[in-house]
Parts: structure tokens; sequence; C-alpha cells
């Protein structure tokens, strides 16, 4: 909505300017020239904003995804704690032992792909 605003502001100048270009009584080729130069550097003004803008939000959601991979690391982190912890008691039993490994394998695996996401 506000590019709409911003450009229907600008489609209002554009058409003063030409009123006032005709008013100068120019030749018709210096008011197109003069439009097109106008129209121009407006578009290219139109577009920096916009690269920016678009600039500013990769930033914003580069970030928003660094703070989720680590929360989320954050929280695997006990669970993978408890596995390794599982698997270094040397009294547990193959089944359990099992089931511990691939917690641990599963969990790893998260975080290997958490890792390739920030690539």
């Amino acid at each position: 909505m506000k590019y709409y605003n911003l450009s229907l502001l600008l489609s209002i100048i554009l058409f003063l300017f030409c009123t006032l270009l005709n008013h100068l009584h120019l030749k018709t080729e210096y008011v197109f020239l003069v439009i097109g130069l106008t129209t121009f550097i407006f578009l290219s003004v139109l577009s920096t904003i916009l690269k920016i803008k678009m600039d500013t939000l990769k930033k914003k959601h580069e970030k928003q995804l660094s703070i989720l991979r680590h929360d989320i690391r954050g929280l695997l982190s006990p669970a993978l704690l408890m596995a390794d912890r599982i698997l270094l008691n040397q009294s547990i039993d193959e089944k359990t032992k099992k089931s511990a490994t691939m917690i641990a394998d599963s969990i790893e695996s998260i975080t290997h792909y958490l890792n390739q996401i920030k690539r």
C-alpha cells in the first residue's frame, strides 16, 4: 500500500511536471526527452529503495533463522547428553544401547542438517 501511494504521488508530480513543460512551449521532442529522463530517474530511485528494503528483510530473516537454529540446538543438547550418558554405562542391555545410539544419531543428523541450512 505504501508503494502504491508513493507511485500515485509521483504520477501526480509527473503530470504537473508535464503540464509545466507544456506551458514552457518546448518542442515535443524535448518534452518527451525530459519525461523519459524523469521516468528513468524515478524508476532508478524506486528500484534502489526496493533493493535496500529487500536487503534489510534478508538480513532480518537470516538473523531469525540463526536464532532458531541456536534454540533448536539448545533444546536438543540435553537429550544428546542423556543418550551419551546411557551409552557410557557399561551395565545396559543391548536393546537400550541400540535405542540410545539411534537417539544420539538422530540428534547428530539434525545438528548436521541445521549446519547445512546455514550455508
